[in-house]
């Protein structure tokens, strides 16, 4: 459960926070938000607005696309059956973009967010499974998006937060 996951993802959080440089965070869904539950920053971090216990909309935060990825294509657009928000330039505005973009988060292993929320603001984000390998939540980071190109967010830390998000799984129980 929800607790367990933030027990066990405490030491995660610190070593993703560590190795990214960036904050750390662990959230779950609630009804059609987003919730932060726990979050660890680095010791360098630039001080990024805390995101814990907002509600944060879905399809335009990396933890909310990390979530539902695994949704059948049916869930998805029951769940985003309105307007979606527009919060920047960049957010995805359609059911249909959206979809395109969790395939996209299917085939790569994690999700990101690309100045969809927030202007100047990037995050990244894997999903955490369960021992029933239902995806109870996810492991993101955010930081600046001149600190997070999309170079280094490739090469180094999406593959650091799938690994990371993999580990938590396993430690809840789940198996590949």
């Amino acid at each position: 459960g929800e607790k367990e996951a933030m027990a066990r993802g405490e030491p995660i959080l610190h070593e993703l926070a560590e190795k990214s440089g960036e904050t750390a965070y662990v959230s779950i869904l609630r009804a059609n938000d987003v919730v932060y539950l726990d979050s660890v920053e680095a010791s360098t971090t630039v001080r990024v607005v805390s995101r814990l216990g907002l509600h944060m909309p879905i399809h335009a935060t990396a933890a909310g696309k990390a979530i539902v990825s695994f949704e059948s294509e049916e869930e998805i657009r029951k769940r985003f059956n309105r307007e979606m928000t527009r919060f920047t330039p960049a957010t995805l505005a359609t059911v249909d973009d959206l979809l395109k973009n969790l395939k996209v988060v299917r085939e790569r292993g994690y999700a990101a967010d690309l100045e969809e929320f927030e202007e100047g603001l990037r995050c990244i984000a894997a999903p955490i499974r369960d021992y029933t390998r239902k995806v109870i939540g996810a492991l993101s980071i955010s930081g600046p998006a001149h600190r997070l190109n999309d170079e280094k967010i490739e090469t180094f830390i999406g593959p650091e937060v799938v690994r990371c998000g993999q580990d938590l799984s396993r430690r809840l129980g789940y198996r590949e």
